[in-house]
């Protein structure tokens, strides 16, 4: 029942054969990253806009621009020729140690740089990580396929960031403070950490390693040849 319920979905979606899993996978992360943006922005400026004012965001708007090129620049030249999916889980990892850090300050040490470091911080890993998972998706899916499925998998994405909107309207009226949410943020997280790590085993290593691998030597190759 399940798999005849699988094959009809597959058909009415046009989703080819073997490309379902890449397609489950890859929408399930954007999901749970996309729900875990929407909702770090709005507990960022609400936790920012709580203890400075208004006026001060177009400088801090700067700062972001300054402190993200200066990160990113560096990010993009010592990430070049590590494995996507490695490179996703490393990331997670530190985004989750970085969550359950920012909530210890927030709670316990609540002084003014706090909530610059935070805003500051959560710009930036917001890009990186939905960026590292568009690399995955282009290394994965060939021209061809890219044009059935990338609607699919922003489809998941926008799923998961309307229903982290939802839920923080249901949060907020519940007396929580905002820099609590950070644990749901952390699970969020979480969430694309396990996902990925499934990605990189088992039956997703024949259509996830092979076409990174591929990927990676044909970009080792271009560099030789540049060089």
């Amino acid at each position: 029942m399940f798999f005849k319920l699988t094959h009809k979905l597959s058909h009415f979606l046009d989703i080819q054969t073997g490309e379902a899993y890449r397609v489950g996978v890859m929408a399930s992360l954007l999901f749970f990253l996309i729900a875990a943006n929407n909702l770090i922005k709005i507990v960022r400026d609400s936790i920012f806009l709580s203890h400075h004012a208004v006026s001060e965001l177009p400088y801090l708007y700067i700062l972001v621009a300054f402190v993200a090129a200066v990160i990113i620049a560096t990010y993009t030249k010592y990430t070049a020729t590590l494995s996507v999916i490695r490179l996703i889980l490393g990331t997670n990892a530190i985004i989750l140690s970085n969550i359950i850090g920012f909530w210890l300050l927030l709670t316990y040490f609540s002084t003014g740089w706090i909530y610059y470091a935070f805003y500051i911080w959560s710009a930036i890993v917001s890009v990186i990580a939905v960026a590292q998972l568009w690399t995955l998706a282009e290394q994965i899916f060939s021209l061809e396929e890219s044009k059935r499925s990338f609607g699919l998998l922003s489809a998941g994405g926008t799923v998961g960031g309307s229903l982290a909107g939802f839920g923080v309207k249901w949060f907020l009226p519940q007396s929580v403070e905002s820099h609590h949410l950070l644990w749901v943020i952390a699970g969020l997280y979480l969430a694309p950490f396990g996902v990925a790590s499934l990605g990189a085993t088992s039956n997703c290593r024949e259509h996830f390693q092979k076409r990174v691998g591929d990927f990676g030597q044909a970009g080792r190759n271009s560099r030789l040849e540049y060089r």
